[in-house]
């Protein structure tokens, strides 16, 4: 009881805080404009009319002089919506259940350090505003639309595999290319070579639970 109340507090003290400030006046209205829904504190999500989902969140981390934040997303195909929000592994963040997640690389101005490489965000308490619009901006021209591209699954798929965008080689955690392949193609691709493939992946040590999953879902497409 006691850690669900400090949990509180601290919430209570951030969304107060500048930080609370930038995400409400800035963050949250160019998120919205765009079609994302918050769904909590700093958590938005967009999802196209296939089902598959981006997930994107802020997280503070309160420093000085600077208050530093990071930007993590996730594109999760509606493969792993359907497993994960059938209530599968209860308590894991929503930012885990991409295909992968990774992080927002901040350009050099709105950098925490902006001549290191650390992927934080950064802005001093007393220059919101300005950095609120600079960041709104960034978002609007940069961010946003990369986040939209990866609702089309051929796009996911095709980064998934080619890794030409820097931040799929800055990912914080995902699944290798034999288990992604069984996550995107299991709805349309080969019967047996996924077959062949899930029997690798358990025997490899993987997600035992989600593959017998998608084994069955992987059998589901013959009876339908």
């Amino acid at each position: 009881m006691r850690s669900s109340r400090l949990t509180s507090t601290v919430v209570e003290v951030l969304v107060a805080s500048p930080f609370g400030g930038l995400m409400k006046g800035y963050v949250d209205p160019a998120m919205k404009d765009a079609g994302f829904v918050r769904t909590r504190s700093w958590l938005w999500s967009m999802a196209s009319p296939q089902g598959h989902a981006v997930f994107v969140e802020m997280r503070p981390n309160p420093l000085t002089p600077k208050f530093g934040f990071y930007v993590e997303w996730a594109p999760v195909p509606v493969v792993l919506m359907d497993y994960f929000g059938s209530g599968a592994q209860p308590g894991r963040s929503e930012i885990g259940w991409g295909l992968i997640s990774t992080h927002l690389t901040p350009p050099a101005d709105l950098a925490w350090e902006p001549s290191g490489m650390m992927p934080m965000w950064g802005f001093y308490p007393d220059r919101v505003d300005e950095y609120g619009l600079r960041l709104r901006d960034h978002f609007q021209g940069v961010a946003i639309p990369r986040w939209k591209r990866f609702l089309d699954l051929p796009t996911l798929a095709e980064e998934f595999y080619r890794r030409t965008d820097l931040e799929f080689f800055l990912t914080t955690r995902g699944y290798g290319e034999d288990f992604g392949k069984v996550i995107l193609e299991v709805d349309d691709g080969d019967p047996q070579e996924l077959e062949k493939l899930i029997d690798e992946l358990i025997a490899a040590g993987g997600d035992r639970d989600l593959l017998e999953w998608l084994r069955r879902r992987l059998h589901a497409r013959s009876v339908g």
